[in-house]
């Protein structure tokens, strides 16, 4: 069977989501989902453990069988996002994708030597493809209500 593979990023620079090439979302589910690739993704490309994962997802009351409900979860989530999201390390899990955090530090990073105007809006060809659109966005129309 052939691996899935999706060009995508994660979104953390607001309310985490998942979204393909195009900007679109990646529909990775409810709460459980969620809450892992928070967890993965404070860190991305280091692994965060199983027991500390399993305390992170359910904090109220750890499922009878804790590692097979962080197995689901974790298979679930490499569904939505594609095998090689999401990779087994020593006693854990990590993140293996690109979040717009990442490209926000990057530019950050290059406006601090350059022109800050030019650094930071020269890679993209409209609004939309900014990284951090959505943030202004959202905080515009909480600001008109």
């Amino acid at each position: 069977m052939q691996e899935r593979t999706i060009d995508m990023k994660i979104l953390v620079l607001g309310p985490i989501e998942a979204v393909d090439e195009h900007g679109r979302p990646i529909a990775i589910g409810g709460p459980i989902p969620r809450m892992l690739l928070a967890a993965l993704a404070t860190d991305p490309e280091r692994a965060v453990a199983s027991d500390r994962l399993v305390e992170i997802l359910w904090p109220e009351r750890v499922p009878d069988n804790a590692v097979g409900a962080l197995q689901t979860a974790v298979s679930r989530l490499r569904s939505a996002l594609g095998a090689s999201a999401i990779r087994t390390a020593d006693q854990g899990y990590a993140l293996a994708a690109d979040l717009d955090r990442t490209v926000f530090e990057r530019l950050l990073l290059r406006a601090r030597s350059e022109d800050p105007a030019t650094a930071v809006t020269t890679p993209y060809t409209s609004r939309r493809s900014c990284p951090w659109t959505r943030i202004t966005q959202n905080s515009d129309r909480k600001a008109r209500k």
